[in-house]
């Protein structure tokens, strides 16, 4: 598998332990409930009797343990094939993508800072008060011409967010490339296509053939 492929998988073995963590700790999934129902202290005429109920569809808790191993397994084996893919490359691709995250927040900052600082003229109203002839005062209305310009160079801050989205694009490339040519040593014990249910299921039946 390549560099991406792996990566794929990673977060597939993730899912795949968030999932079982999440279904071996259901409440009562892994209790049998046995309730005694003594009608013979209220009734002598009745029976006591008792009812056993256990969890629908239980698989045991065993199972459960020997797929976490598994996958803990197959994600310590897998990162150490990602990284050993990784130190045969000629640029530190996690770095990489580090600071292409940083570029493209940079940019984005900074393209809002242009779209929501435009230079603007406009005619607002506003008042005051004055004392008329009779030396009562009295409130008056008048026009406010108002202008703003920008603070900041618009070329440069143009050129600067240019940059900033061309050297992330050059560098994505980069990396698109090494996902993709990068092979990682690696043989997967899981197809990527099953559902936990599958897999958990030909978990109990080897368990159930041993």
């Amino acid at each position: 598998m390549n560099l991406k492929e792996a990566f794929h998988y990673q977060n597939f073995l993730n899912s795949l332990m968030e999932k079982a963590t999440i279904n071996v700790a259901l409440i009562g999934g892994a209790l049998r409930i046995t309730k005694k129902h003594l009608r013979n202290k209220a009734n002598p005429d009745a029976e006591n009797t008792e009812e056993v109920i256990e969890p629908s569809n239980y698989i045991p808790t065993g199972i459960y343990v020997n797929l976490m191993q598994k996958i803990i397994e197959a994600k310590a084996a897998l990162t150490e094939a990602i990284s050993d893919a990784k130190s045969g490359l000629d640029f530190d691709i996690d770095a990489a993508v580090e600071a292409n995250k940083l570029r493209q927040s940079a940019h984005s900052a900074l393209k809002r800072t242009a779209s929501v600082n435009k230079a603007y003229e406009q005619t607002e109203h506003s008042s005051d008060f004055k004392f008329n002839v009779e030396g009562n005062q009295v409130t008056y209305y008048y026009d406010v011409e108002v202008s703003a310009v920008e603070m900041f160079d618009k070329k440069w801050l143009r050129d600067v967010t240019r940059k900033l989205i061309s050297d992330a694009n050059e560098v994505s490339a980069k990396i698109d490339t090494a996902m993709v040519n990068t092979q990682v040593d690696f043989t997967p014990i899981f197809d990527v296509n099953d559902t936990f249910e599958d897999i958990i299921s030909e978990f109990a039946e080897a368990e159930k053939a041993e």
